[in-house]
């Protein structure tokens, strides 16, 4: 599940190492059938393959580009936002820093607003939740890299086409 409204004050760490919750009364899920595309997204945002990236936008759009002329601007965009973000190599950031997830996807809702795309709302509250949670890590553990903790479970609980496997693969 996702919740709504996710900040330090609705979290609260219990002596046995769990995690307690609070204020779930806003909380959304992913569609079962787009959690396999969703995964497919956030593996082509660590591994930076901007066709990937851009294909799945398109997907979770309600209202997407109008034309071709249109998909090309969102790639454009999305090419350029990407090498700001992650390095050419894929899985870091240009530097070797970890990649800033939270506000690479916080400039992917603003590309997709400036284009007057509509994503479906379980992807967009889903990627935004992404965006908070990972800020409220890093104010916690400014080290912290959420592709290096990420790749094992893509790996575990995803059912990758073979294709799909190679992170570092443009295709």
């Amino acid at each position: 599940f996702i919740h709504g409204d996710l900040h330090g004050g609705n979290l609260m760490a219990v002596e046995d190492g769990t995690l307690a919750v609070f204020d779930a009364g806003l909380t959304t899920a992913l569609r079962p059938d787009m959690a396999q595309p969703f995964g497919y997204f956030l593996q082509a945002l660590c591994a930076g393959t901007v066709d990937r990236v851009v294909d799945k936008l398109v997907e979770f759009c309600d209202q997407g580009p109008r034309n071709a002329a249109d998909t090309a601007g969102l790639r454009s965009d999305i090419d350029k936002l990407m090498g700001q973000f992650v390095s050419a190599d894929g899985l870091r950031a240009p530097g070797g820093a970890p990649i800033n997830m939270g506000e690479l996807v916080g400039a992917i809702l603003a590309i997709v607003q400036r284009r007057h795309m509509q994503l479906r709302g379980d992807v967009a509250v889903t990627i935004m939740t992404m965006a908070i949670s990972e800020s409220l890590i890093r104010s916690l553990d400014p080290d912290f890299d959420l592709v290096k903790e990420a790749l094992p479970y893509f790996v575990r609980y995803r059912s990758w086409r073979p294709q799909h496997t190679d992170l570092t693969s443009s295709a």
